[in-house]
């Protein structure tokens, strides 16, 4: 068995070598497809992110916090946050490409995202406690 799996590996490395520019191109398209998807241990929060570590989603599920506005504010912040890091180190290597030092940027190294601003919340409003009535039959 081990000298089968031994020469399918061996015909795998030989395949890739021939076409190892289609097998990078189909490697990155399948990575950047991937997720990854966590809970807290008592499964009130599940976070989702993408390939690059991105959160995507964010549920705080049905506990108190559970808010879809604050959910979708917490999620966009830090979207925002990983997009401004991506975009400096972007702009780190691109002075090497400027500098002559490298030809051109990694292909890992991802775009930065374009971040949508999640909708704004209208202002929460109290609401005015009910007028004080007497009642005969509430005695």
């Amino acid at each position: 068995m081990a000298a089968f799996e031994d020469e399918f590996r061996e015909m795998h490395v030989r395949a890739l070598r021939r076409n190892s520019a289609k097998v990078m191109a189909d490697t990155l398209a399948r990575a950047r497809e991937i997720t990854g998807t966590a809970s807290s241990p008592d499964g009130s929060i599940t976070v989702v992110v993408d390939s690059t570590g991105m959160l995507t989603s964010l549920d705080l599920g049905t506990s108190r916090h559970a808010n879809a506005t604050l959910t979708t504010q917490v999620t966009a912040a830090i979207q925002k946050a990983a997009a401004r890091a991506r975009a400096e180190v972007r702009n780190l290597y691109a002075t090497l490409v400027d500098g002559g030092v490298i030809d051109e940027l990694p292909d890992w190294l991802p775009e930065p995202p374009h971040v949508t601003p999640p909708p704004v919340a209208p202002p929460a409003q109290e609401e005015e406690p009910p007028e004080p009535r007497l009642s005969e039959d509430a005695w």
